[in-house]
């Protein structure tokens, strides 16, 4: 059995949910975010960061497919703390250096 958790992130403006994702954990959903939308890259997200939350929203089994629905969902952090607090580690690499370094493999130096 393979537990996942099913992350919303929430847009306080609109009122509703723009992005549903599965993770293994919320530091797993934490590091994509971050990377996919705050790396150097200009989006929604890291234009206003203060306008969107992250809420837990379900478990999921993804070798059986099957849902267990938390209601309400919980809220987990808003995007802008979230983001300041993971980017303020100096230990993390960017996604241009794990591009450009072949001394780097997913992240670790290697010899």
């Amino acid at each position: 059995m393979s537990k996942k958790t099913i992350y919303g992130v929430f847009d306080r403006k609109i009122k509703e949910y723009v992005l549903i994702r599965d993770s293994v954990n919320i530091e797993d959903f934490k590091r994509w975010f971050t990377l996919t939308f705050f790396d150097g890259y200009k989006s929604v997200f890291s234009s206003f960061p203060a306008d969107y939350d992250i809420y837990d929203l379900a478990g999921y089994d993804s070798e059986s497919g099957v849902i267990s629905v938390d209601f309400p969902p919980s809220l987990v952090c808003n995007v802008d703390e979230m983001v300041k607090a993971t980017l303020d580690k100096p230990e993390t690499p960017s996604s241009s250096e794990l591009a450009i370094s072949p001394t780097l493999v997913n992240g670790f130096k290697v010899p």
